[in-house]
């Protein structure tokens, strides 16, 4: 879809199980954030030159965990964090916890080339 000439430039949406949807602006990508199901990831992704970064975000109860790529090869998902992680692995911690809203404007941004340099992001790998 993306690799369409209609579609550069274009930010798609799907959540996991769902069907893709082109947005228009960060609050048309707040509601899907906020509409996700529980236990359900959500990926957002637009077409950047040669490349397609993306982010994700996987919904626990009341908190949204967020992960980022920059589309290139030698890149792997990075979760944003705003502090060092401080419980154990495994454990969802408050630092890589988000709200719907705070969710949604850091994928936005991402796709908007913000480095999120205020934040942390940690390779999953």
């Amino acid at each position: 879809m993306l690799d369409s000439p209609e579609f550069r430039d274009a930010i798609i949406w799907k959540a996991q199980g769902g069907e893709a949807a082109l947005l228009e602006d960060a609050n048309g990508l707040a509601a899907k954030v906020r509409g996700l199901d529980d236990n359900r990831f959500g990926i957002v992704k637009r077409r950047a030159g040669s490349v397609t970064p993306f982010a994700q975000t996987l919904r626990i109860g009341d908190a949204w965990i967020v992960e980022v790529h920059d589309g290139t090869d030698d890149d792997w998902a990075h979760r944003v964090l705003r502090a060092a992680r401080s419980v154990p692995a495994g454990q969802l911690d408050p630092a890589e916890s988000w709200n719907a809203s705070d969710a949604a404007d850091i994928m936005w941004s991402w796709l908007h080339g913000d480095r999120l340099e205020h934040l942390q992001r940690v390779p999953l790998r």
